[in-house]
């Protein structure tokens, strides 16, 4: 199941996300907010920065990551933290 859509995050959350993913790549990271937070199509997120194949599964390992922290929310009560 998908729970990372492409224009949907905060550039904080996504920052705070990236950091806690064990991801180092900068060109990745920069495709991936390019994606999650300014809601660019993947392939022009992915141009001149980085592999389709290095996007794909970097996406993958923020969708565990994201999922696990949902989960893990869901068990303490918490909804959103908004600061």
């Amino acid at each position: 199941m998908k729970y990372l859509f492409a224009g949907t995050m905060k550039q904080d959350e996504f920052d705070q996300l990236f950091s806690m993913s064990g991801l180092r790549s900068e060109s990745v990271k920069i495709a991936l907010s390019n994606s999650l937070v300014k809601g660019y199509d993947d392939a022009i997120s992915i141009l001149h920065l980085t592999s389709q194949s290095n996007f794909s599964r970097d996406l993958n390992k923020l969708e565990s990551l994201y999922v696990k922290i949902q989960k893990y929310n869901e068990v303490i009560g918490v909804r959103r933290i908004t600061s």
